[in-house]
């Protein structure tokens, strides 16, 4: 574990913020498209790459009511304009 030492929580947060894959880069392909916000769907994975925060943070939000979500099997699905309001006060409150 000689390579492990110096690794902390946050470098973890940072590296998983990161796209990782192609699936990734689809996923910002759609954040950044032309449809309008009230049309964007995005699963979990994707919010987390736009938002910039820790996946738990939204599931939380979503757990406490102040993020509506849609479930599609065990996929979670959240408006990108739902997404804008509920962490747009965050910010605000910062």
């Amino acid at each position: 574990m000689s390579g492990v030492e110096g690794i902390t929580r946050r470098d973890l947060v940072q590296d998983r913020l990161r796209p990782r894959c192609k699936a990734d880069y689809d996923r910002l392909a759609l954040i950044k498209s032309s449809r309008p916000d009230e049309e964007v769907w995005l699963d979990v994975r994707a919010a987390e790459l736009y938002l910039q925060v820790d996946r738990s943070k939204i599931y939380r939000r979503v757990k406490r009511g102040k993020l509506p979500c849609m479930r599609v099997g065990r996929r979670m699905l959240i408006r990108k304009a739902d997404l804008d309001r509920a962490f747009a006060s965050r910010a605000r409150q910062a």
